[in-house]
């Protein structure tokens, strides 16, 4: 990448890590008047929804650069176990810490005993994200989770778009549109749950277009024209689907 484009993509990133965080802090406010509503539905339901898929597309992207290297996936396996897994381990000990200090806390000032404080052996799987079913302690760390997950399984990935080009992305999109009643609208299940927090639908597919993109030789950096047109295409596009999914 040249500088220009390098700054592109690190001003993109920094724009998406705002988005996330107006996503995560609108999720807690309720329209109460028709102008919130309209504001809520613009920016948190639109604009801030392209934040996470973002970080997927170009994290499938930079991963894409090296897939012809030899021995590459080992080697951005163990850059990313330093990247992505040593991270998200610091976190979830941190995590389960803090709120095992704070239940001890709570039961030495009620008077019970410190052991009701620490978890069963369940609950230290659910905590440090080992089961899939369900999001890990920190919630934020499914991100993480998937990320590696995707990492760990891309030599399958790029063996098929070798093969098959654009194919793998798109059915892997149509895929995530067919599932989204599953995954967003019926009742809370283990298996929406899967979908949702582990394999992600979503991070799987922008994860796969990334991936396509730069084995075919295509940047992410585009005149902004074409962004532009693109983004309306592609927002009619997922509106239309929309209405047929959730109608």
């Amino acid at each position: 990448m040249n500088e220009v484009e390098s700054a592109k993509m690190a001003n993109m990133a920094w724009f998406n890590a705002v988005l996330i965080v107006a996503l995560h802090v609108m999720n807690f406010a309720q329209p109460a008047d028709a102008a919130s509503w309209w504001l809520r539905s613009i920016v948190h339901d639109g604009v801030c929804s392209m934040a996470v898929p973002f970080f997927f597309l170009a994290s499938g992207w930079f991963l894409g650069r090296h897939v012809d290297e030899p021995g590459w996936w080992l080697r951005e396996l163990k850059k990313r176990v330093r990247t992505i897994l040593v991270p998200y381990g610091i976190f979830a000990v941190a995590s389960l810490a803090l709120v095992v200090g704070y239940d001890a806390f709570s039961a030495l000032a009620k008077g019970a005993s410190v052991r009701t404080a620490l978890p069963t052996v369940g609950g230290l799987v659910d905590a440090v994200g080992l089961n899939p079913f369900v999001l890990p302690g920190h919630d934020v760390l499914w991100f993480l989770r998937t990320l590696m997950l995707l990492v760990c399984v891309a030599p399958v990935f790029v063996a098929i778009i070798r093969r098959a080009g654009i194919v793998l992305p798109a059915l892997a999109f149509l895929a995530s549109m067919a599932i989204q009643s599953v995954v967003y609208t019926a009742e809370p299940s283990s298996l929406a749950s899967l979908l949702k927090n582990t394999l992600n639908d979503l991070g799987f597919t922008f994860f796969l277009l990334g991936l396509y993109l730069r084995m075919s030789g295509r940047g992410l950096v585009v005149p902004w024209r074409k962004a532009v047109g693109l983004l309306a295409i592609g927002g009619v596009l997922l509106s239309v689907i929309s209405c047929v999914v959730y109608a």
